[in-house]
């Protein structure tokens, strides 16, 4: 295994076809490459989580470009979660895809996680990328509304048009698209190689959603992290699936 110390950081602002400019962070390795990673967060997360920094840090010590970024109203892009939906996500992560083109990288991968894992599956589905890794996916999106916020949440929320999550304000467009989407379908037209992580103990999204992905999808690889939460928090889980994703993502993108 090669390992490249003199990887950097460098800011970068996203062009989307929505007209905001979002937030984003370019690992790059210390010579030039053709191959990258864009790394998606989850709903109420952002590009600067130590899982996704840490997983985008690594991939670029082998070798590859790594884009971490912020969906628009969350971290360091502009705009808000009134109009936030599955739908604008996938439009957003394929513009960084773009952008990550632009560097002159040829062979992508993509990694997410949650609400972003759920983004990666819908986006694979239409790109053509050459791997794919899920923590903790949403695979029932039409469930994720309750789940974030409670039956009576979620009553409420369809009654006022919005809600706070978060201390965030997150409009009906949700609720309604989650209705729409369905990422079993979208899973069920990936053809790349696909690690589906889990944590054991998931708090937030069950391990059925997962199981659901898999079973769905052709050739996936499952794995369920014994003990692990949906953030996997505790240092030694996340340690693993940085180490897991780094190694699976490196090994098909070097093919």
């Amino acid at each position: 295994m090669t390992v490249n110390m003199d990887a950097i950081e460098k800011k970068l602002k996203i062009r989307a076809p929505t007209g905001l400019q979002l937030a984003g962070v370019l690992h790059q390795p210390g010579w030039p490459g053709s191959t990258g990673v864009v790394v998606c967060h989850g709903m109420m997360a952002s590009k600067d989580s130590p899982k996704h920094a840490g997983i985008a840090a690594r991939l670029a010590e082998r070798g590859h470009m790594a884009l971490r970024f912020d969906f628009s109203g969350r971290g360091e892009s502009p705009g808000s979660l009134m109009g936030l939906t599955f739908a604008r996500q996938v439009i957003e992560c394929r513009a960084a895809i773009a952008e990550l083109r632009r560097t002159g990288v040829s062979k992508i991968a993509l990694a997410g996680s949650s609400m972003g894992g759920a983004v990666a599956v819908l986006t694979a589905s239409v790109e053509p990328v050459v791997a794919l890794a899920t923590m903790a996916a949403v695979g029932r999106t039409d469930l994720l509304p309750e789940r974030a916020v409670g039956k009576v949440g979620l009553e409420k929320w369809m009654r006022a048009g919005s809600i706070l999550v978060q201390g965030e304000r997150v409009g009906i467009a949700l609720v309604e698209d989650a209705k729409r989407t369905d990422v079993p379908a979208a899973a069920g037209k990936i053809t790349c190689p696909w690690l589906i992580l889990h944590g054991e103990s998931d708090e937030v999204i069950p391990v059925e959603d997962s199981q659901t992905l898999y079973q769905a999808a052709t050739g996936a690889v499952l794995e369920i992290v014994a003990g692990a939460d949906h953030k996997f928090s505790k240092a030694e889980h996340r340690e693993f699936i940085t180490n897991r994703i780094v190694d699976f993502l490196d090994e098909k993108l070097k093919r």
